[in-house]
């Protein structure tokens, strides 16, 4: 038990690492900067988003009108090739995902029907074919999510890129700004602490321009001088003491010198025997 105790009382503890206040002031800047750049980042993203969904929709909307329109002479007429042809260029559009034409007289009922197989997720509309006001068949379309989700895409990795180099920008000014506010003016007072130290208390600095370093200069100084007529009182009193010391040696000396002068008188007087 004995040894255990001697051997962890032996054992020092390592000295506390001290923190570079200019290392926590980016690391606290770059934190800001970045959590409100995602937030922002996440807030249009889920606006745009939105946006993009209701657009989306609206055009499935305007698509379904414009085809019913262009397919009702055709259905009516039973004309395959033109329902083809008008259906095929559609299809051609990344926009396209899904489109059923059916016509009610069309021995199959289904006069065109094209699906992309890649295609699952579609914002899909359906409404009927009239001829006056006859019905003559429906229509069927399904418009990709995949053009807004490449949108989507792109606009979320512009945001992200503009918020690197955002995050780039203010390091670079951060390091610059606290090596010209924050580093030059504490070096500048460590060097009139260091002139201190070293004996000269009236150091003259003429490049101050912040206020809050011109009133530790100002304490700096208003210490150094304190220090300074403690010293000089100090050296006033040990020479005061020196002095009386040098004149209590000089009149214990006189004595000394009085006493074996009259010592010497009474040895050389001839004794009187009675």
């Amino acid at each position: 038990m004995k040894s255990k105790k001697l051997s962890s009382a032996g054992v020092q503890p390592e000295p506390h690492k001290l923190r570079r206040m200019s290392s926590d002031l980016v690391i606290g800047l770059l934190i800001i900067v970045i959590s409100a750049s995602l937030l922002v980042v996440l807030v249009n993203y889920m606006v745009a988003a939105n946006k993009g969904r209701q657009a989306l929709e609206v055009e499935a909307d305007q698509y379904l009108a414009y085809l019913s329109k262009s397919m009702e002479l055709p259905t009516w007429s039973l004309d395959d090739s033109t329902v083809n042809h008008i259906g095929d260029a559609f299809m051609t559009s990344e926009h396209f995902g899904l489109l059923e034409v059916v016509a009610d007289k069309y021995k199959n009922n289904n006069i065109y029907s094209n699906r992309k197989s890649e295609e699952t997720d579609l914002v899909l509309r359906s409404g009927d074919l009239k001829h006056g006001d006859q019905v003559i068949g429906s229509i069927r379309i399904g418009l990709s999510q995949q053009p807004y989700r490449n949108e989507m895409r792109r606009l979320l990795g512009s945001s992200l890129t503009i918020t690197a180099v955002v995050t780039l920008v203010m390091v670079a000014a951060s390091w610059w700004m606290l090596r010209r506010f924050v580093h030059q003016p504490l070096n500048l007072l460590m060097g009139v602490a260091e002139e201190m130290a070293g004996g000269n208390y009236d150091p003259r600095v003429k490049d101050i321009r912040h206020q809050e370093i011109a009133k530790v200069y100002e304490q700096l100084m208003t210490m150094a001088a304190r220090v300074k007529g403690r010293e000089v009182s100090l050296a006033a009193a040990n020479q005061q003491l020196t002095t009386e010391i040098e004149l209590r040696e000089r009149s214990e000396q006189e004595l000394r010198n009085l006493r074996n002068y009259l010592s010497n008188i009474i040895n050389s007087m001839p004794s009187v025997l009675v």
